[in-house]
Formats: C-alpha cells, sequence, structure tokens
C-alpha cells in the first residue's frame, strides 16, 4: 500500500515563496547593486534555493539561444553553430542580475525547492510536463540531478532505469520514474530538519502548506520519517553551470573554515581572552572587509538583534566601522553610538560575533 501524497496549498506556497523572496533579496542587497554568477551559489544557507536560482537561469539561458533565429541567415551550419556555443558560453560567464529581476528567480527556486521536499512526485511531473520536447534524454535528466539535493536518490535511480535509452517518449519516461518513485517513497527525506532551514530565514507554518484531505482518513498526512542522508556532490554538465559549481565547493570549504557563527569571545568583551588554539587562531585571520565576511543569515541576525530591524542603520555602521583606522577606534564607535542607541547586551553571542568580525577586520594575522 503506497503512501497518500500531500496535496500542497498553492496559494500558501506562493505566499510564502514571495516573502522568502523579499526578505532575502532585502537583505542581500543592502549593499550589492548586482549579484554575480559565483554569488548565486552562495546567496541563501538553502543550498537548493540557490542551485534552483541557478537552474531557472539556465532554462532562460536556453530560451535566449533559441531566440538567435532569422529567416535570412542559416543556423544550422556547423561554422554558425559553434559561434554561437562559444558566445553563450561566454555570456554564461557573466552573469549580473539586479534586485528587481533577482527577486522573482530566488521566488520560483523557493516554489520550487519546497515542492520538491513536500512533494517530489508533482514536482517532477511538473517538469516532465514543461519540457518542450516529446521525450526525456538522458543529457536532460543529467543536467536536472546536478541541481537536485532534495531527494536526490529518487532521481538517480530514475537515471539508472533510463540508461540504456537514448530518448524516450513522455509516456515510457513517466510510466519508469513512477516505477523509481515507488521503490523509494518509503525512504524520502523527512522534512522536519528540511523545513527548519526556511524557518530560521522566514518562519514557515508547515501545516498551512497542506490542504485538508477529501476523505477523513487522510486528513493528517503521515509523511515519510525514515530517510537515509547521502553526501551530495554535484556533476559536471553543462558549461553555463558546471564550471561555477566546482569553483563553489572550493570556496565553500574556505567559507566553511571562516564562518564566524560557532565563534566565542569571552562573557565580557573588556576583559583579556585566553591564549587561543590553533583552530581559534584561523577565525581571528584578517578579513579584508566585514561586508563581505557575513553571511546572508548572519546579516538577518545583526540587524534585528543588534540594530533593532534598521537596515539603514546596519549599513551605516558597517560603513563608518570600515573607515577607522584601528579596531579600537571601531570599538569606541560602536560602544558610544551604536551600542547605547540600540541598547546592545554584550553578553548576547550576536554582540561577540559582530565584534569578532570588527576585530579580524583590523586584525594583523594573516
Amino acid at each position: 500500500m503506497h503512501r497518500t501524497r500531500p496535496h500542497i496549498n498553492k496559494k500558501a506556497l506562493h505566499e510564502y515563496s514571495y516573502q522568502f523572496a523579499k526578505k532575502t533579496t532585502e537583505y542581500y542587497f543592502i549593499d550589492h547593486s548586482k549579484i554575480y554568477g559565483k554569488e548565486i551559489l552562495s546567496f541563501c544557507d538553502i543550498k537548493q534555493v540557490n542551485l534552483l536560482i541557478i537552474k531557472v537561469l539556465f532554462n532562460k539561458w536556453q530560451q535566449e539561444a533559441q531566440k538567435l533565429r532569422s529567416p535570412y541567415f542559416d543556423f544550422q551550419q556547423p561554422e554558425v553553430q559553434e559561434a554561437l556555443k562559444l558566445f553563450m558560453n561566454t555570456l554564461s560567464k557573466h552573469i549580473a542580475v539586479s534586485k528587481a529581476d533577482f527577486q522573482p528567480l530566488v521566488e520560483q527556486a523557493c516554489k520550487d525547492a519546497l515542492m520538491l521536499l513536500l512533494n517530489p512526485y508533482d514536482f517532477f511531473k511538473q517538469d516532465f510536463d514543461l519540457n518542450p520536447q516529446d521525450y526525456i534524454d538522458k543529457e536532460r535528466l543529467k543536467n536536472t540531478i546536478k541541481y537536485i539535493q532534495f531527494n536526490k536518490e529518487l532521481l538517480r535511480s530514475y537515471a539508472q532505469k533510463i540508461e540504456w535509452y537514448n530518448q524516450l517518449d513522455k509516456t515510457t519516461a513517466w510510466r519508469l520514474f513512477e516505477e523509481a518513485y515507488q521503490l523509494h517513497e518509503d525512504s524520502l527525506e523527512p522534512v522536519e530538519w528540511r523545513i527548519r532551514s526556511f524557518s530560521e530565514i522566514y518562519l514557515l507554518d508547515l501545516n498551512a502548506l497542506y490542504e485538508p484531505e477529501v476523505t477523513p482518513e487522510s486528513n493528517v498526512f503521515d509523511y515519510p520519517s525514515k530517510a537515509s542522508i547521502f553526501a551530495e556532490s554535484y556533476a559536471s554538465g553543462d558549461v553555463y553551470a558546471s564550471k561555477l559549481i566546482a569553483t563553489h565547493e572550493q570556496e565553500q570549504k574556505t567559507y566553511n573554515n571562516q564562518s564566524t557563527n560557532t565563534s566565542s569571545i569571552d562573557n565580557n568583551p573588556e576583559l583579556e581572552k585566553p591564549t587561543a588554539n590553533i583552530t581559534d587562531k584561523f577565525r581571528k585571520s584578517k578579513i579584508e572587509t566585514i561586508r563581505r565576511a557575513i553571511s546572508l543569515n548572519q546579516k538577518f541576525i545583526f540587524i534585528n538583534q543588534l540594530f533593532g530591524g534598521n537596515n539603514l542603520a546596519f549599513n551605516e555602521a558597517i560603513d563608518r566601522i570600515e573607515q577607522c583606522k584601528s579596531y579600537e577606534e571601531a570599538r569606541n564607535l560602536i560602544n558610544s553610538d551604536y551600542a547605547i542607541r540600540f541598547q546592545w547586551n554584550y553578553q548576547q553571542p550576536e554582540a561577540h560575533q559582530f565584534l569578532d568580525l570588527v576585530e579580524r577586520r583590523f586584525t594583523t594575522e594573516k
């Protein structure tokens, strides 16, 4: 007996995704005029959302390539095709998106990520239906796998089923997917810990996303609770995304090591700190700018916890601190202005983390 798939409240999903996108883009573009390719892969702390933003961009990239057609020129000539490929590959390395254009991409990526998590069956069904071709081929599937992190084993299982096909008609392709889904529906990822990541950015009421079932026995959806959490690695694929993803993997290692989320200082920041071990010394290593060192989630926390939700005050503080000549000057500025204005409690971890970043900005250690 197969589990009942949840019915997603599309209106609630749209509203949440809109608010999620609005908040994340507003915070990011406080100190950015545009977002570029590599930055998209670390836009927020939910990797699946970042990857799906790239997926949406890739689809738009393909649509733009299709527009380069004319009744007066032969675009099918090998020389033209090669030149066109080179042009599009070059263009893909120069992504630059403004806030107004980026927010709809984030909204769509958020909706897709939640659908992929809560109802992967309908997510992939929609992907099938949106495919303009009458067949599904392996190359297209491999391209899709690259962008999937939630419930990825389901898609990998499907890929194995069609390994011996060069291309499939949609009816056969979907039948094979349903077979793969039936094999994996009892081991789909539990949603609770994934949902927590969304709520840390914008509070998510999971119950609001589910529509009531028609039959009484289905009113409460029993989503699978057991699952294996698989290590993720992004496969290389189309030129548009593969280099970005490969570069991001290396940079993410450095970012994780430099993250100040786990940094700690003494309860009283005015007291002399004990001798740091090697890990602490690395975490205290110099940063070039405070802006670039603050992750999006940290920005949420600092603005809300230290600056009373005032984006402008936060932005002003960073600008003024960057202009200081020393850590002591920066600390005096904070103590005499922002700490008083927003009634900072120096015992709270957010204050510790912010001051750690300021200190690293002025340290001489590399």
